[in-house]
């Protein structure tokens, strides 16, 4: 059996993802501490979901609980972001192939633009989930556009001129932007799981209004989206 973990920042994220397995599974109930798992069997995939709440430290607390926990095989981190790419629209989805800490800077020390002492510039998505997601692309015709490429992590909601053009400075192939990416990729890489994060856009960081109009608007809608696409993931894995 595949155990896959689902983080989630939000609860309307969480929300949006347990709905869709609760529509075919029956969910166990496990607390731990403060935290609540949500524990679903689909075939032959075992599926867990919770909320890390937002933020880096956050994420990370959760997702080493959840390994420690839990055993995945994989965890993906499922919900909204901001788009970093003004081809984007809002609701197109965006998968990562790495990830990097956007608010890190310690350059004075000789470091790279987010990276800490002692680990990587950048850590790499599941490159298996990658291709499956292009797979499931090329037979799906999918109402909106799936971006790949990197997601960028930090403790701030990115809506100002000045933080967009600091990230585009420093960190030029970003394609969105949200606060728990990194953190969860970061802890995964210490345990070898293979990680993916899930991205539909609620808003878009780089366009010229107030994109927490957008985000506080869509949230919700998006949430629904990313969640549709790690559903597909699951009957994926029961389909092989």
């Amino acid at each position: 059996m595949t155990t896959i973990a689902f983080l989630c920042a939000l609860k309307e994220e969480e929300e949006a993802i347990s709905k869709k397995f609760q529509e075919t599974c029956e969910a166990k109930v496990e607390k731990i501490s403060s935290y609540t798992f949500k524990v679903f069997t689909k075939g032959n995939v075992k599926i867990i979901i919770t909320i890390c709440g937002c933020g880096k430290v956050n994420a990370s607390i959760t997702a080493t609980l959840t390994i420690v926990t839990y055993k995945p095989d994989y965890v993906i981190n499922c919900g909204v972001a901001g788009g970093f790419d003004k081809q984007q629209k809002i609701l197109d989805w965006v998968i990562s192939t790495n990830f990097v800490y956007h608010d890190v800077d310690i350059e004075c020390l000789g470091f790279k633009p987010g990276q800490l002492l002692g680990e990587p510039t950048e850590f790499d998505a599941s490159a298996k989930l990658v291709n499956l997601i292009k797979e499931l692309e090329k037979e799906n015709k999918f109402p909106m556009n799936i971006f790949y490429g990197t997601i960028a992590s930090g403790d701030q909601f990115v809506s100002t001129d000045d933080q967009v053009q600091r990230i585009q400075k420093k960190f030029p192939s970003v394609i969105c932007v949200e606060m728990e990416g990194c953190a969860i990729a970061h802890a995964c890489s210490k345990f070898n799981v293979p990680v993916l994060a899930i991205r539909a856009l609620s808003d878009i960081a780089v366009s010229e209004h107030d994109n927490s109009v957008d985000f506080t608007r869509t949230c919700v809608v998006a949430s629904e989206r990313a969640a549709n696409l790690a559903y597909l993931i699951v009957e994926n894995f029961n389909a092989k």
